[in-house]
């Protein structure tokens, strides 16, 4: 039987490194095989309940714009140099050129995107916010 001490440690050992979000969802993750455990009688309780705020919240930090032409031309070229994912380098490169918010990207529709004309129409306000999550 695993028990909320044992998680606990688990959990501070991942905060230990400066991962705090990675620790917080993980402590979600857990959560959610123990209450799929408890639906389907397999186990008794959740023990991440009592963890709830148990541990640090990571930092926010608050990313100001872009404003200076070398700043902007330093980031393309990071973004240039990027060796990830072909979806992920096309995001950033997207992102970069379009400037819209990171969910418009990624709920975005082909039909919006003109290429023959160069142009693209993220229309966000037609989608509801199921749609959007999907």
């Amino acid at each position: 039987m695993i028990t909320t001490l044992e998680i606990l440690e688990t959990l501070r050992r991942v905060a230990m490194r400066g991962r705090y979000e990675t620790a917080r969802r993980l402590r979600s993750t857990i959560g959610g095989v123990f209450l799929y455990a408890v639906a389907t009688a397999r186990a008794d309780t959740d023990p991440t309940f009592a963890l709830r705020g148990a541990l640090a919240a990571p930092q926010r930090r608050s990313w100001t714009a872009l404003t200076e032409p070398r700043a902007f031309g330093a980031l393309l070229r990071a973004v240039d140099g990027f060796e990830g994912q072909a979806t992920t380098t096309a995001a950033l490169k997207l992102l970069a050129l379009l400037f819209p918010r990171p969910g418009e990207l990624r709920a975005a529709y082909w039909s919006e995107f003109k290429l023959a004309e160069g142009v693209c129409e993220l229309l966000p306000e037609i989608r509801t916010v199921t749609e959007a999550t999907m």
